[in-house]
C-alpha cells in the first residue's frame, strides 16, 4: 500500500515540475514596416513627362533578420486602363542613419530620372549619393530606408495608385508590404 502512495506522490511531483516549466518563446518575426503610412497626398505634375521619380516609402526593419527586396509592383492607370507594372530595376534604396524627421527631409517627388531629380537639389540629398538598386540592398533593423522608384509615364494622363514591395527574410518565404495613400498624377495642361 505504501508503494502505491509513494508512486502517487512521485507522479504528482513530476507533473507539477513539468507544468511549471516555462513554455518555449516563439522566435521574433522580421518584417518590413512603412513608417509614414498615415501620409495621404496627391501630387500632380503637368505633362507630358517621360519619367517621374518619387520616394514612395520611408521604411524600417522590425526584427532581428536581414531582408532583401525581391520585387516591386506599381499600380498604374492611364486614360485607357489600369494595370500592374514591375519596377524592380528602377527601384532604389538610400539609407538614413538618423531620425524619422531627417529621413522625411530626404523624400521628394520630381519629374525625370533619379539622376535628373537629384541634380536639382543644392545641397545634394546626402543619402542618395550612396543609393543602390533595391535588388542589391540588404536591409536590417536600425536605420530608415528610403525607397525611390523611377516610373516611365506611358500616357499624358497617368496616375500611380500604389506600390507593393515583395521581400524575403534570409532564405525564408516571401512577404509583401503594400504602400498606399499617396497618389501621383500626370495631367496634360488644358488647352486655352
Amino acid at each position: 500500500m505504501w508503494r502505491v502512495g509513494l508512486a502517487g506522490v512521485f507522479v504528482a511531483l513530476v507533473g507539477s515540475a513539468c507544468s511549471s516549466a516555462p513554455a518555449p518563446k516563439p522566435s521574433p518575426v522580421t518584417r518590413l514596416v512603412n513608417t509614414n503610412a498615415g501620409d495621404g497626398f496627391t501630387y500632380t505634375f503637368d505633362g507630358p513627362l517621360r519619367q517621374i521619380t518619387t520616394v514612395y516609402g520611408i521604411l524600417r526593419v522590425a526584427g532581428p533578420g536581414a531582408l532583401t527586396i525581391t520585387s516591386s509592383s506599381a499600380y498604374v492607370s492611364d486614360s485607357q486602363e489600369e494595370w500592374v507594372a514591375s519596377e524592380l530595376e528602377s527601384t532604389y534604396i538610400a539609407t538614413v542613419q538618423g531620425t524619422f524627421e531627417q529621413a522625411y527631409g530626404y523624400a521628394f517627388n520630381s519629374g525625370g530620372s533619379l539622376q535628373q531629380a537629384l541634380n536639382g537639389f543644392h545641397p545634394r540629398l546626402a543619402p542618395w549619393d550612396s543609393a543602390v538598386h533595391a535588388s542589391q540592398a540588404s536591409l536590417r533593423a536600425g536605420p530608415y530606408y528610403l525607397v525611390a522608384v523611377v516610373f516611365d509615364v506611358p500616357d499624358p494622363n497617368w496616375a500611380l495608385k500604389g506600390l507593393d514591395l515583395t521581400y524575403r527574410v534570409g532564405e525564408g518565404t516571401s512577404r509583401t508590404l503594400s504602400l498606399r495613400g499617396e497618389e501621383i498624377q500626370v495631367q496634360t495642361p488644358l488647352q486655352s
